[in-house]
């Protein structure tokens, strides 16, 4: 089992989709676990048994609408804002496999397939430019630079790295807002030229 226990500062101008302010948020999430078996995953029997662990994490969110005034009214109002994220987190214990960090996929490192890195420690940034091309929806330009890593080994073809390798995914998007709330669909590269669609309800971040 694990807990969540942290603070939030929020100064972002409308919390649903930003134009200006930040976001940060700082957390530790203790927990404890009961390992009986690895299912192939590692051949270290030391992780077996009753363990402790504790999560350490901080996330920074950060919204720029260059060159136009703040929206103190019509807060729906279509703006041009760029906006940027950075992540990390490190896990100090023995967790089981479902406890690391996971990254890739359409809220992470796009262009990759959903939880394609996993690890103790995950480090991911974000930059987008989110332009109104009306004012129910946006196009989007997209870069996410990150990993995680220090887990556990290899699993079917996904390997995995004990020490920070950062991988790069990049694309364009559109983003649409609806009654029950935004709707994303992102078309992404991972750093082979590979591409990936990746469909999500609710902004990025």
């Amino acid at each position: 089992g694990v807990v969540s226990l942290g603070v939030t500062r929020n100064k972002r101008d409308v919390d649903v989709d930003p134009a200006s302010g930040d976001w940060v948020r700082l957390w530790v999430e203790p927990g404890f676990s009961r390992i009986t078996e690895v299912g192939g995953l590692s051949t270290d029997t030391s992780i077996l048994g009753s363990n402790l662990f504790l999560k350490g994490n901080v996330e920074v969110r950060k919204y720029w609408s260059p060159g136009q005034k703040p929206r103190f009214q019509d807060l729906d109002a279509p703006r041009r804002v760029i906006a940027a994220r950075v992540r990390y987190g490190h896990i100090n214990g023995k967790v089981p496999f479902f406890e690391q960090y996971f990254a890739g996929g359409s809220e992470t490192i796009r262009g990759y397939a959903e939880d394609r890195f996993w690890g103790k420690q995950t480090l991911v940034s974000t930059l987008e430019y989110r332009h109104p091309i009306q004012k129910s929806f946006n196009g989007v330009l997209f870069a996410d630079y990150g990993s995680a890593w220090g887990g556990y080994g290899t699993v079917n073809s996904y390997t995995q790295s004990d020490v920070l390798r950062m991988h790069l995914g990049y694309g364009v998007g559109l983003s649409f807002k609806t009654p029950m709330g935004p709707i994303r669909l992102d078309f992404g590269f991972d750093d082979r030229g590979k591409s990936r669609a990746h469909f999500l309800i609710g902004t990025s971040f």
